[in-house]
Parts: C-alpha cells; structure tokens; sequence
C-alpha cells in the first residue's frame, strides 16, 4: 500500500518543477493520512 502511495506521488509531481511556474498541486499529507486511515 505504502509503495502505490510514493508511486502515486511520484507520477503527479514533476521530476523537476520549473522555478517559474509553481508547480501543479501535488497529493498532500492530509490526503495520504486519509489513505493511510489516520484522518484527524
């Protein structure tokens, strides 16, 4: 489960994000608490 989740996170985030342009908004720590089952 934990491997999908940083393959997950790896496919959404950019390599590397260009200084110019912010970068898309990524999976936060609140979505992989949700995933994880530890929403507080």
């Amino acid at each position: 489960m934990r491997v999908f989740l940083i393959r997950l996170l790896t496919r959404r985030s950019p390599a590397r994000p260009s200084p110019a342009r912010p970068a898309p908004p990524a999976i936060t720590d609140l979505d992989l608490l949700r995933a994880l089952g530890c929403d507080e």
